[in-house]
C-alpha cells in the first residue's frame, strides 16, 4: 500500500456509515438504466467513456501494469493457467479485451444494458470461447460462491447506491476462489467538493456520483475487505477527477496471491 493512502486510512471503516441516498433510490437508478440503456452509443470507446476515449490505450497501460504488481505474475506468463475473471458493468467490452483477457483463461461479462453487451460479443467475437456475457443489473447478480480469481469494478460502483455498492462487493466477496482479489479503478473527488456529508459529489453529465478515496474504501471495508495496494493512474489529461486503482483482499487473507 503507498504511504499516502495509509495515512488517510478511514476512521471506523469497518462500521462505515451507510446514510441515507440524496434521493429517492427507485427514481436514481431510473435515471441510470435510462442513462446506459438509451443515452449512451454502444458504438465505440468514446460512447462509453463520456467523451474521454482518448485516454482508453493509457488506462489499459495502468491497468496492466498495475495487475502484473499485484499478482505476482509477469506479463510474459499471461494469461494465468485456470484463471477466472469477473467484469462488473462490462459495456462493450472495452477492459476485457485490453486488460482482462491478456491476464485470465477466461472473463465473465455482466452488463446491465442490451445494446452494449451485443456490441461486446461482437468486438469479442474472437475470443468467444473464452467469455461468458449476462445481461443483468449489478443490484441483482448473485456471482455463483468460489467462481472467480478477479473481480474487476471499473467506472460502475458510481451508478450504485452506497448500500447497493456494499451488498455486490459483499457478494463479490463470496465469488472470489481462496487467493482471489477485488479490484476497484475510479474517479476521487477531494471531500470539500462532496456536498453529501464530504463522502460523494455529483457526476450528472454520467448519471453517476464520485466518492472520495476514503469513502470508497470504507464501503469496501464494510463488505469485508481489507486494502492490498492502491496506485494512481498516470498520464490521463488535465480536466478528469484523479483516477485510483485499488486492489482489495477478503479480511482473514494476508495478499493476493495466485
Amino acid at each position: 500500500m503507498d504511504e499516502a493512502a495509509e495515512a488517510e486510512a478511514p476512521p471506523n471503516a469497518d462500521e462505515a456509515e451507510i446514510s441515507g441516498w440524496h434521493m429517492d433510490e427507485a427514481a436514481w437508478y431510473d435515471t441510470v438504466v435510462t442513462h446506459w440503456t438509451k443515452a449512451v452509443s454502444a458504438e465505440d470507446n468514446d460512447g462509453v467513456l463520456g467523451g474521454w476515449g482518448c485516454v482508453d490505450e493509457e488506462d489499459a497501460r495502468g491497468s496492466l501494469a498495475f495487475l502484473a504488481q499485484t499478482l505476482g505474475v509477469p506479463a510474459a506468463q499471461w494469461p494465468i493457467a485456470g484463471y477466472r475473471a469477473l467484469d462488473c458493468g462490462a459495456g462493450i467490452g472495452r477492459v476485457t479485451g485490453a486488460v482482462l483477457l491478456k491476464s485470465s483463461e477466461r472473463v465473465h461479462l455482466v452488463e446491465v444494458s442490451e445494446a452494449l453487451l451485443a456490441q461486446a460479443a461482437v468486438k469479442l467475437s474472437e475470443h468467444a470461447a473464452r467469455i461468458e456475457c449476462s445481461q443483468t443489473s449489478l443490484r441483482d447478480f448473485a456471482p455463483p460462491a468460489g467462481s472467480y480469481n478477479l473481480v474487476w469494478c471499473q467506472w460502475v460502483l458510481g451508478h450504485l447506491t452506497d448500500r447497493d455498492v456494499v451488498a455486490l462487493l459483499h457478494r463479490c466477496r463470496s465469488a472470489l476462489r481462496p487467493g482471489g482479489a477485488l479490484f476497484v479503478k475510479d474517479n476521487v473527488a477531494p471531500s470539500k467538493q462532496c456536498p453529501y456529508d464530504g463522502k460523494y459529489m455529483l457526476d450528472e453529465e454520467n448519471a453517476g456520483v464520485i466518492r472520495t478515496h476514503n469513502h470508497l474504501w470504507a464501503l469496501a471495508r464494510a463488505a469485508g475487505f481489507k486494502l492490498s495496494k492502491t496506485a494512481l493512474q498516470t498520464n490521463f489529461p488535465e480536466g478528469l477527477y484523479p483516477v485510483r486503482m485499488y486492489c482489495f483482499v477478503p479480511k482473514e487473507e494476508s495478499a493476493c496471491c495466485v
